[in-house]
């Protein structure tokens, strides 16, 4: 190994910031911290030439705990860099680009000559024309998905499988479904092989559900057995790294995800992150991270993981604070002022309360109506709050009326994986069958569970492919999975069109119709002294709610008077019906104020009756009527 005084590069103090590497066409500035004493300095490796060179970090690069070095003389195209701890050699917690980890299923090797290594000629810059859209958490239609398992099957149709550029050629589906916002599971570069094939999130799974025993029986195997880690939530990652392997040109994963991100703000789509910050993860790297991605990237926003992440100090950054922040809770202080909250509404809860409590309401459990009418009015002045029924941890909304258990066996952890509460409901026979009885029930209840979903305040998000009835086969944490399990199979959207454009025609109402996602949060009562408060709650009889322990049916009516339209218009009076007893029932209707009779838009059982103050509405099954002035 060469030492920098045998070689042609000229060294000097850099500037301090930022952190990691910044390379221009005469020089490279390496910035990096050294807290424990220990020698250090950086590594350079020549991309094609076997030589490697040391770079000190001798105390006249040094400022605080940070060493700042200036090489000039060195072809950012040539080469590659790692640092240098006491004996040991890692990467760049700060490297914006990874050489040695191009190929998707392959180990993230130690760095160093034979690992992974920090690349110098990445592309900043190129988004400068880019224009970002503004669209409020009422106007928001979130989409989950995973890059790679949303176009690697071959029935996906587009020629980057399970890339950034398969993703932006499905735009014009994303936008003929309605869907106006991505969330994306990780998209840096993170180790997709797991070692003794526990680490991370099932480690995480077993000590959240109670079976640490199991656990360390596991921990205690000699035979060490690689599994994959498809989510990407792991420690071993390059978090300000795009990843190589979801780009279809693996030499610059960089233009790509700035390509995608660009095509998607053409199109008038916001583009959010999953970012999972490993425990113990340095809350100032977290904010450098974040702000990066906004900044390089123009990221709309993150999904993080609060027990991690600063979130007090995140939401007062100027930059990050300016984005859309979804987490788990938000601190009462942050939300409502103190401690530098944000002007506008950026922060948003994104949390199982609302999938439990819809999911119980589905199958008909009792005690549901209080939290149901909650749910379905929540949407806070401050913060958004995101409703989902299904994620990437959970059953798709096809299992959820498939299955009673999850049915993990093929992941290999015994069962001991994923959580055992589902709150779902198999309609009758476990699985895949051919009962016509019991296929006509889950027809009904996919289409009851997206009426929950889209007519309750608040965002809504989709997870994809349960338009068109995406199937994990039981799988309710499918965290090892690269293979039909978890890619998307287009051919179902041929063969379930009737789901999709159910999807896409219930979207396309909401949008329309602003009383069916106001802005403020609906309050009960009738302030503007219309003769109807904005939003009511009735029983089979009108104006007597019965939200008793029993209760499995409710009627909900939204008053149009508090909505526009348009700046003459205000809008309909929707009353929703929901009835999840197995029994029919009668609903005596209140009289609406927007016009002179209710029709009805939507009926998921086909056998609605409507008569001039009520209507019969069937045994598990929904009815959505609308008061207009238009015929």
């Amino acid at each position: 190994m060469n030492t920098v005084k045998e070689n042609r590069f000229t060294l000097g103090k850099g500037t301090l910031l930022p952190l990691g590497a910044v390379a221009d066409k005469k020089s490279v500035q390496f910035t990096f911290e050294v807290r424990n004493g220990k020698k250090a300095g950086v590594n350079l490796y020549h991309r094609e030439k076997q030589e490697k060179h040391f770079i000190a970090a001798d105390k006249k690069y040094q400022t605080g705990n940070l060493y700042s070095i200036k090489v000039s003389g060195l072809n950012p195209l040539e080469y590659d860099y790692t640092l240098q701890y006491g004996e040991s050699e890692v990467l760049d917690p700060y490297v914006k680009k990874v050489s040695g980890h191009e190929v998707w299923g392959t180990n993230m090797k130690k760095a160093g000559a034979e690992g992974v290594r920090g690349r110098l000629d990445f592309l900043s810059g190129g988004m400068e024309r880019d224009t970002i859209p503004e669209i409020p958490y009422e106007d928001l239609y979130l989409y989950q998905l995973h890059m790679r398992g949303f176009t690697r099957h071959n029935s996906s149709g587009v020629k980057g499988k399970g890339t950034f550029q398969g993703l932006w050629e499905k735009i014009s589906y994303l936008k003929d479904l309605g869907i106006n916002g991505i969330l994306a599971l990780p998209v840096y570069d993170f180790d997709e092989v797991l070692e003794n094939g526990l680490e991370d999130v099932a480690r995480e799974h077993l000590e959240r559900y109670g079976k640490k025993a199991a656990l360390k029986a596991d921990e205690e195997k000699e035979k060490k057995e690689e599994k994959l880690n498809y989510w990407g939530y792991t420690k071993r990652a390059a978090l300000f790294a795009p990843k190589a392997s979801y780009a279809n040109n693996k030499n610059q994963p960089e233009a790509e995800l700035k390509e995608l991100i660009q095509r998607l703000h053409k199109e008038g789509i916001l583009f959010l992150m999953e970012m999972h910050f490993p425990e113990g993860t340095n809350p100032v790297l977290i904010l450098d991270c974040l702000r990066y991605w906004i900044l390089e990237y123009h990221v709309d926003g993150f999904r993080i993981n609060d027990n991690v992440a600063p979130t007090q100090v995140l939401a007062a950054d100027p930059i990050i604070g300016s984005v859309k922040l979804l987490c788990n809770s938000w601190q009462e202080e942050v939300v409502y002022g103190r401690g530098g909250a944000p002007v506008k509404r950026v922060l948003a809860e994104a949390n199982d309360s609302f999938l439990v409590h819809m999911r119980s309401f589905l199958k008909s459990d009792e005690g549901q109506i209080p939290s149901v009418l909650y749910h379905t009015r929540h949407n806070p002045a401050r913060k958004g709050t995101i409703n989902y029924l299904t994620g990437f941890n959970t059953f798709t909304l096809q299992d959820v009326v498939s299955y009673d258990i999850k049915h993990n066996e093929e992941n290999g952890e015994n069962g001991r994986d994923g959580t055992d509460y589902n709150y779902s409901w198999n309609c009758g026979a476990e699985g895949k069958t051919r009962k016509k009885a019991v296929l006509s029930l889950r027809k009904k209840q996919v289409r009851n569970a997206l009426l929950l979903l889209f007519l309750s305040q608040g965002t809504p998000m989709l997870l994809a492919g349960d338009e068109f009835g995406n199937t994990q086969n039981g799988n309710n944490n499918a965290y090892c999975q690269d293979n039909s399990i978890t890619w998307l199979n287009w051919n179902q959207l041929k063969s379930n069109q009737e789901l999709f454009l159910f999807v896409k025609e219930l979207i396309s109402l909401r949008k329309e119709h602003p009383v069916l996602h106001r802005a403020e949060e609906l309050t009960g009562r009738d302030y503007i002294s219309c003769g109807c408060p904005d939003i009511s709650y009735h029983g089979t009889k009108a104006w007597y709610l019965d939200d008793s322990n029993y209760s499995r049916v409710v009627g909900i009516l939204l008053c149009g008077k508090y909505a526009m339209q348009d700046k003459k218009k205000t809008d309909w009076d929707f009353y929703l019906a929901y009835n999840f007893h197995w029994e029919p029932h009668e609903y005596e209707l209140p009289k609406p104020v927007s016009a002179e009779e209710w029709q009805i838009l939507i009926d998921t059982s086909g056998q609605a009756v409507l008569e001039e103050k009520k209507v019969a509405v069937a045994e598990r099954t929904v009815v959505l009527l609308a008061a207009k002035k238009e015929k």
